[in-house]
């Protein structure tokens, strides 16, 4: 690996093959080992085999939500960093809100810019290392 790459293992959990591939391509080629994942089911049998340093989940996918798939990780795999994607409207800020009340790390909208996907990775990665888990921190309370 060239000095400045980055490292950490990311999971793309996203339905929808273009923006998973999109977002993979652009992880990867920042220096992350990315896996993506076409939807919850998928996700959790990934998660059982490997372990992820960090996980983009969409919300609306055709098997499972992506907070019930962020549950089953909290369970699963707690110190994984979650971040939800999604394309859907939050005038309310009812999912970032429930997002925020489940560990979850940061919630962004789509679309995005991918130098601020690669930022709030990067900085959940960051996180990760100098602080332990969202969960960790959270199981303390």
């Amino acid at each position: 690996m060239t000095l400045g790459m980055k490292t950490g293992t990311v999971l793309v959990v996203d339905d929808e093959e273009t923006i998973r591939n999109a977002v993979i391509e652009a992880l990867s080629g920042e220096g992350y080992d990315v896996t993506g994942s076409p939807c919850a089911s998928d996700a959790i049998t990934k998660i059982v085999q490997s372990r992820f340093d960090v996980a983009l989940i969409d919300i609306l996918m055709p098997d499972l939500s992506g907070f019930d798939l962020i549950r089953v990780m909290g369970k699963l795999c707690p110190e994984t960093i979650l971040i939800v994607l999604t394309a859907m409207q939050d005038t309310e800020n009812r999912f970032s809100k429930t997002a925020e009340s489940s560990g979850v790390f940061a919630y962004m909208q789509k679309p995005w810019r991918f130098d601020a996907l690669n930022d709030i990775v990067q900085k959940a990665l960051d996180y990760k290392l100098s602080s332990g888990t969202v969960r960790e921190l959270a199981g303390a309370k």
